[in-house]
């Protein structure tokens, strides 16, 4: 059986916790480093803080970089090219991919 946890409190006790749980109590700030806990077991009331482990997670959690804004996507469309020898069709693709009419790579996705 897992071991079961008493909070001294201003009212006299809580619990029993179990350690998942008094360890979330910890996380939320319920229980300090200075606030009485004893073990089922236990007669005597000890301060948290003397219990190995019980405060040894980061009190904030790690800060993320922000991410990096990506360009936008083109979206493909027909644009016309004047040549000098007329009108010639070109298809652009995202990222300015320049192919000539009807002559999509199928590699291209």
């Amino acid at each position: 059986m897992s071991v079961q946890w008493f909070v001294k409190t201003q009212a006299g006790q809580a619990g029993p916790f179990s350690s998942q749980q008094l360890k979330q109590l910890v996380v939320d700030g319920k229980v300090k480093p200075e606030t009485g806990v004893r073990r089922e077991t236990d007669e005597k009331w000890f301060l948290a803080k003397q219990f190995k482990g019980m405060f040894d997670q980061p009190s904030a959690p790690p800060q993320v970089a922000a991410a990096k804004k990506l360009p936008p996507v083109k979206t493909p469309h027909q644009v016309k090219v004047s040549g000098t020898n007329g009108t010639v069709a070109c298809c652009v693709r995202s990222y300015g991919d320049v192919l000539p009419s009807g002559g999509m790579r199928d590699d291209a996705s």
